[in-house]
């Protein structure tokens, strides 16, 4: 076997520290900011504290979990459950088993804490990075309406959403997609109002893609479509903006996030989502002015649409000479 290969996800922690601590090194290979970090408890056990520098507020993992590690006795020894219920107590920490978990959480941003005589592992999620504050859409502007805007933390995201759509029925289903990224995406919908057959669908399609990455809402897109039939219209509705994802989900449409991207995907998409402007989710019109407004959209898109099938003839015709 070679450094750095994939982790085995069968391969489980032993009760040898030097043990572990082999195999944590074998699989993260060298690598200048995966710090390793030995500690020695009161009684004098040995643990190592494992993360990945940048990755994990530093300042409080010093404060609550190095320094309660060092300064709290307990009477009946060190384990990682007494770690977790008596010295950490906080409901994110977790007890792991599998080196291929421990080795995912280290790598989103959590902390592995590994105890001499235990084949348990301790994550603590101490998530350190810097997050883009939320500010107003540059894609979409409105003027009447909230003035906020998606960012790249997928949390941030859904809970923009759901601070509009206060209804218990909202489900959320989150799947890591790409072998290598391992990029969270979450499906959000309506229980009751979105078709159920079709949110079934859309996960088990998205818990079998094969792929090796996920960096936007766009590779979403065209792994789901390529194999539909070509249309000049898109599939997808994508925005930047709380309110049109959380308009979509109470139409009973469905609302993909992925993490990493301030877009948000919504299907299914219908011609009508793409002449309709923010302004009209809070502008009373009368009857004759949606009607001019349609109208001249729908001109809009004719022009497009003719000047698409102008550059199409073009282009064969082109081929054409070319070819003869």
């Amino acid at each position: 076997m070679t450094e750095g290969m994939k982790v085995d996800i069968d391969i489980e922690l032993s009760d040898s520290l030097q043990q572990n601590i082999d195999l944590i090194q074998f699989f993260m290979g060298k690598s200048s900011d995966f710090i390793m970090r030995e500690l020695y408890l009161p009684n004098k056990q040995r643990c190592i504290l494992y993360y990945l520098d940048g990755m994990v507020n530093r300042q409080a993992l010093q404060d609550h979990v190095v320094s309660p590690l060092l300064e709290r006795v307990l009477e009946n020894g060190i384990s990682a459950k007494s770690i977790k219920e008596r010295i950490l107590n906080a409901s994110e920490v977790s007890i792991v088993h599998a080196v291929a978990i421990a080795m995912d959480k280290i790598i989103a941003g959590a902390a592995l804490l590994l105890i001499d005589g235990s084949s348990e592992g301790v994550i603590i999620p101490l998530p350190g990075w810097e997050d883009r504050s939320i500010t107003e859409s540059q894609t979409q502007s409105a003027v009447r309406g909230p003035q906020n805007s998606f960012t790249e933390s997928i949390c941030t995201n859904r809970t923009l959403v759901r601070r509009i759509a206060k209804d218990t029925r909202v489900r959320v289903t989150t799947i890591k997609v790409g072998k290598l990224t391992k990029t969270d995406v979450s499906i959000m919908h309506i229980q009751g109002l979105a078709d159920e057959k079709l949110v079934n669908q859309l996960v088990d399609r998205l818990q079998h893609l094969s792929t090796d990455r996920i960096l936007e809402g766009q590779y979403i897109e065209e792994l789901l479509t390529q194999k539909k039939q070509w249309t000049f219209f898109p599939t997808f509705y994508n925005s930047d903006r709380p309110d049109s994802i959380a308009a979509g989900i109470l139409d009973g449409k469905i609302a993909i996030f992925v993490d990493g991207t301030p877009f948000v995907l919504l299907i299914p998409a219908f011609f009508t989502d793409f002449i309709h402007s923010v302004e009209d989710h809070y502008q009373s019109y009368g009857s004759t002015d949606k009607a001019i407004i349609v109208e001249s959209k729908l001109i809009d898109y004719i022009k497009w649409y003719k000047f698409i099938l102008v550059q199409r003839r073009n282009y064969v015709i082109i081929i054409s000479a070319v070819a003869t």
